[in-house]
């Protein structure tokens, strides 16, 4: 079997997970502690606060949580040059940017900090250097 060629991937693909990475974990490790110190001082279960519409019943959270989750395996698919995965990040970073300039219910230190990740997530995901090794030939 021959040994697969090895391809160094650029500063800005490599900062780019890191970054995301550490920013989705975070986001999805603080999530989850909210929601289980919700549930643990109330009398609902989790299933009740995912049926639930009310923002008031964590829902939010839930999503927030999902949505973490996916952002990790986008980012260790971007790390391996698939463009679905550049793509989908891309999205994923517009679509919450959008949804944390809409003031719903004021704005807090996290949906700040949130923002601030997100921009610097787009402004790599918008770099040359960023697209050259997304969408040289042998990408997916």
């Amino acid at each position: 079997i021959p040994e697969p060629e090895w391809v160094e991937q650029p500063a800005v693909l490599v900062w780019t997970v890191l970054i995301t990475t550490l920013a989705a974990s975070f986001s999805v490790v603080f999530n989850t502690l909210v929601l289980l110190m919700a549930i643990s001082h109330s009398s609902r279960t989790l299933l009740d606060l995912a049926d639930s519409t009310s923002l008031t019943d964590y829902s939010a959270l839930l999503l927030s949580v999902a949505m973490g989750i996916g952002t990790l395996v986008m980012v260790s698919a971007l790390y391996r040059c698939h463009r679905w995965a550049w793509y989908a990040l891309l999205l994923f970073t517009l679509a919450n940017m959008a949804y944390l300039l809409v003031p719903w219910d004021g704005v807090d230190l996290f949906e700040l900090v949130n923002l601030a990740f997100d921009l610097l997530l787009l402004i790599f995901l918008l770099r040359r250097e960023m697209r050259r090794a997304i969408f040289r030939p042998h990408s997916l």
